[in-house]
């Protein structure tokens, strides 16, 4: 083969490998919201993880207290009982908007509008019977991506949960696992 076949063989296979990664690239990263993507899914709206992650960015930009994926997940989760005990809510989105603006938060996300807002309803719980807030907080649908843990409806709040795949054996030697051998052993 003369070197400039080599050459242009070379560069198609290139280019090949250049496409084959472009396109996985895509897929794994999922052009569009996969049925995955979601972070919660309360009365079946999803909201994308990639929506969380804006929220918590923003909110965190200024909050003294920085909030976690988890924490977050729970209050948007409560937002929808929490708001049915405010039927008279002046925590319109231009209200909120302004605030954020004051925070530097120039152009606030729904997540971040949403989750303020539940924020703020968590707060002022103080007049609402206990066992009614527990009843409207149980008649939220919740689903949580297992990356950020499961929902616990006892508790209204999002738990850490451990993957089936992870196996705990309480630091105890089961005899199930070979022995480590020791350095310098079998040469």
């Amino acid at each position: 083969m003369k070197p400039a076949d080599l050459l242009r063989a070379r560069t198609r296979r290139s280019r090949a490998l250049l496409a084959a990664t472009a396109a996985a690239t895509l897929l794994l990263s999922g052009c569009g919201a996969a049925e995955g993507d979601f972070a919660v899914k309360v009365n079946g709206e999803a909201i994308s993880q990639s929506d969380l992650q804006e929220a918590a960015e923003q909110w965190n930009s200024f909050a003294q207290q920085p909030e976690t994926p988890q924490t977050m997940i729970t209050s948007l989760a409560k937002g929808p009982a929490l708001e049915s005990f405010f039927p008279d809510n002046p925590l319109t989105d231009e209200a909120l908007i302004g605030q954020f603006q004051e925070l530097d938060v120039t152009d606030p996300s729904d997540v971040l509008l949403d989750f303020a807002r539940s924020r703020i309803f968590e707060g002022s719980t103080g007049s609402i019977d206990p066992a009614e807030l527990q009843a409207a907080l149980a008649e939220v649908d919740v689903e949580v991506n297992p990356r950020f843990g499961t929902w616990d409806p006892a508790t209204a709040a999002v738990v850490q949960s451990t993957p089936d795949w992870i196996v705990s054996n309480g630091g105890e030697d089961t005899g199930d696992s070979a022995p480590a051998e020791e350095p310098g052993a079998g040469n």
